[in-house]
């Protein structure tokens, strides 16, 4: 069994790998969980353009957040409290 590097871990504390992969020369990303056991769960596979959207989608969150902090407000949250407030959600 392959053993995966986290690149790295999301907000309900899953290990996640983020992968170059290629079938018949085509080029994707695919972002998988790795699970207890070692092996991948697939979450999502992603284009060029579903891949560019997602950089988008994390650059609008990413200024967001960052403009949040300048003026005071308080966004930066300890990985317990990340869970507590967000381990519901999908």
């Amino acid at each position: 069994m392959d053993l995966h590097k986290p690149t790295f871990i999301d907000v309900k504390r899953r290990e996640i790998v983020a992968r170059l992969i290629e079938e018949d020369g085509i080029p994707a990303l695919a972002i998988d969980q790795i699970l207890e056991d070692g092996s991948l769960k697939p979450l999502m596979l992603l284009n060029s353009v579903d891949a560019q959207q997602l950089a988008n989608t994390l650059e609008v969150y990413t200024k967001q957040v960052y403009s949040a902090e300048m003026s005071g407000k308080r966004v930066g949250l300890s990985p317990h409290e990340m869970l507590a407030l967000f381990g519901g959600h999908s």
